[in-house]
């Protein structure tokens, strides 16, 4: 794998990362099932409709903070600077003291920073057959590369699905998360159809006693 080739995943990865976070950090607050248990004196309805209300104004402002300062291209510029300072850090450190730490075996061949700093060619190659040497080198550093795009991919795809799985968490227990707010007699639901009847019979009566004041 080219040095471009690296470079350019090594700066997907730290994307990829950014991303991951940012998901995380940007998902919807929601309450616990069962938190208005004993907790005040108000009614469960009142209670409900108070936090529920609170809840929807904090994730406005979120969602609105999240596009604002976690869009597209702010991740874009902070991976950026991100890679400009690690070039920066690297080219400061003496020329092929990286690769020879990196051949010691401690390095952790999964990261896309240490596949970066392999040497471009084995050390003492000339004593073993320089060409021999030279082409399973390199054929060694093309798998150990694409095997950490391949991780790299992955872990990407974890996040996304971990990210999608909180999302649809919420519908795991319907009777205690759904249709509690739908068909039982002090559900919200209940309630504002319950008000509505009461303001469609003050309605009618309003216009049945116009009616002769209009004649």
């Amino acid at each position: 794998m080219s040095s471009s080739s690296v470079n350019h995943l090594m700066f997907e990865a730290k994307k990829g990362f950014l991303v991951s976070q940012t998901r995380i950090v940007s998902q919807s607050l929601s309450v616990t099932p069962g938190w208005e248990d004993g907790c005040c004196d108000a009614g469960p309805s009142e209670m409900t409709i108070v936090v529920e209300n609170t809840l929807a104004k904090v994730n406005r402002l979120c969602q609105r903070h999240h596009q604002i300062f976690y869009n597209a291209p702010a991740i874009d510029h902070v991976s950026e600077q991100i890679e400009v300072l690690y070039q920066q850090q690297r080219n400061d450190k003496t020329p092929g003291q990286d690769g020879l730490d990196v051949l010691s075996g401690q390095a952790d061949l999964s990261d896309p920073w240490s596949i970066e700093k392999l040497p471009e060619i084995w050390p003492n190659e000339e004593e073993y057959g320089a060409d021999e040497i030279y082409d399973a080198y390199k054929q060694l550093v093309g798998q150990v590369s694409g095997m950490a795009a391949g991780l790299v991919s992955l872990r990407s795809r974890h996040e996304r699905l971990l990210c999608l799985r909180n999302k649809i968490s919420m519908l795991e227990k319907p009777q205690e998360k759904i249709q509690p707010t739908l068909v039982f007699k002090d559900s919200e639901l209940a309630l504002e159809l319950k008000r509505m009847r009461i303001l469609a019979a003050k309605l009618a009566y309003e216009l049945d006693v116009s009616k002769p004041m209009q004649l």
